[in-house]
């Protein structure tokens, strides 16, 4: 989950894989490895106190019902709500939070 040059996510944090293992193997997401760097954020989870700081819990949330409203969603639709849902909480990831320490 590592970016080049920015500290490790702390311990507490979980990796969330921005498509769902769910579509490993799954034909519209093919070429994409869905364990790679790129495709990894650090995100706060389980072990942070409290249910609002739970964001994985969130995200895995909007993923299971858009996969189940959509079960044929296509490649491009799967794609664009993988980017929707980095817009919407990337302000939150481990990446994001470590960028604007540096700053």
């Amino acid at each position: 989950m590592g970016h080049a040059k920015l500290p490790r996510a702390p311990e507490d944090w979980d990796v969330h894989h921005s498509l769902p293992k769910a579509l490993q193997g799954d034909p519209r997401v093919e070429g994409i490895d869905l364990d790679s760097p790129g495709e990894l954020r650090g995100v706060r989870g389980y072990r942070q106190p409290g249910p609002q700081t739970n964001i994985h819990a969130y995200i895995k949330a909007e993923w299971d019902k858009f996969l189940l409203d959509n079960p044929s969603a296509t490649r491009e639709q799967i794609l664009n709500f993988r980017d929707y849902l980095d817009w919407r909480y990337g302000f939150s990831y481990w990446e994001s939070q470590a960028r604007e320490k540096r700053r």
